[in-house]
């Protein structure tokens, strides 16, 4: 059995149950007030729930004859039914709180003798890399200068009796040479023949004229005397008593 008017439980675990009693002192139990305090009181007998809650209320320095009838009809709510006539003690023992355990005084730290501290180990120091002397290295080739080509002396000019440019350009001018021989040489064998014969020399020009004539399988002894006719309107003196070579 507990002692008489005395709390058999730490009084703090009814603290939030007797701040709720404080706040109903003019407003009614609710379910909050029979929440918070009926689990707390629910072990204990029904003299020392009132006790308890007497203590508390006193702890928390409430008024206790405006509270305390609140807390009776908590203790009915939860099932407790205090000595009628039950009031507060004047005096209450102290509460037979479970000793609180002191923490351990802190002993200082015995100074040890100062131990070596290892070196501290230093970062590397970052050594420039070495540099390497260029190997040597091949010549670089350079490419072979773009010499002029060497202008070469014409070779001896062409074969004598032969036509230094290609007969095919005097198709058109025989042609109309052939149509001529029982006409007469006019303007159009000149626009043909001229033009094409301006930039030979006179023999030249008496000798590709045979050539052309000979190819076109034309009659060389009645053509010739035509062309050296257009030979001579073109600027060209070809050799006095000149034949076609065989």
């Amino acid at each position: 059995m507990s002692k008489p008017k005395t709390c058999p439980i730490d009084t703090l675990k009814l603290g939030s149950c007797v701040d709720v009693l404080g706040g109903l002192v003019h407003i009614g139990i609710g379910k909050s007030a029979k929440e918070k305090c009926c689990p707390i009181i629910e072990g204990l007998v029904d003299l020392d729930a009132a006790v308890c809650l007497c203590t508390t209320i006193k702890a928390k320095l409430l008024n206790v004859e405006l509270v305390f009838p609140i807390a009776l009809e908590v203790l009915l709510g939860c099932g407790k039914k205090p000595p009628p006539g039950f009031q507060c003690p004047a005096e209450i023992s102290p509460v037979a709180s479970p000793p609180v355990a002191k923490p351990p005084t802190a002993t200082p730290p015995m100074a040890k003798p100062p131990t070596a501290s290892p070196p501290i180990a230093k970062p590397p120091t970052a050594t420039p890399p070495i540099a390497k002397p260029p190997g040597t290295t091949p010549p670089i080739a350079k490419p072979p200068s773009a010499t002029p080509p060497i202008a070469t002396p014409p070779t001896s000019m062409h074969k004598p009796n032969t036509c230094p440019i290609n007969p095919l350009k005097l198709g058109a001018c025989v042609d109309v040479l052939g149509g001529l021989i029982h006409i007469g040489i006019g303007n159009n064998a000149k626009e043909k023949c001229c033009p094409v014969l301006e930039g030979l020399v006179d023999l030249d020009a008496a000798v590709c004229l045979c050539t052309t004539i000979k190819a076109k399988l034309l009659n060389i002894n009645l053509i010739l005397p035509i062309a050296l006719e257009v030979l001579l309107d073109c600027g060209k003196k070809p050799p006095s008593g000149f034949k076609c070579p065989a």
